[in-house]
């Protein structure tokens, strides 16, 4: 009994491995990554800790492999937005650690007010060149 199987198609004389969509990990990296990333914010754990190994080997690394691999499977939105993340967040994994190991200076925030609410006085009624109602 001879069994036909169908040709194998060639891509510029040669075999293209087939590989599988790189979405699903770079989006559970995504997840994941800005989920545990963000707890210090909430108090739960320290910013050196948990928070650091989880920016930069989840969501920095395995948000950069997603991205490699899409530029693999030709997917430009894909490969740019994963990559531009993993890289984004090792350097706030960076940065949290360099910080505390006092390797760089931790800058604490500003008391200054912020642009959204100098632009909000700015705009409100009582500081318009109008004149007043009679």
């Amino acid at each position: 009994m001879h069994i036909e199987h169908p040709p194998v198609q060639h891509t510029q004389g040669r075999d293209e491995p087939r590989l599988a969509s790189p979405d699903t990990l770079g989006l559970w990296a995504f997840a994941l990554g800005t989920s545990v990333g963000n707890l210090p914010d909430t108090g739960g754990v320290a910013r050196a800790g948990l928070a650091t190994c989880v920016a930069v080997f989840l969501g920095g690394g395995a948000q950069l492999l997603a991205g490699l691999q899409e530029y693999r499977t030709r997917s430009v939105f894909g490969a740019t937005s994963f990559t531009v993340f993993g890289l984004f967040w090792i350097t706030i994994g960076v940065t949290g650690w360099l910080t505390g190991t006092h390797l760089l200076p931790h800058t604490p925030p500003t008391t200054s007010p912020s642009a959204a609410t100098s632009l909000a006085g700015r705009c409100s009624p009582s500081s318009s060149s109008a004149p007043p109602p009679p």
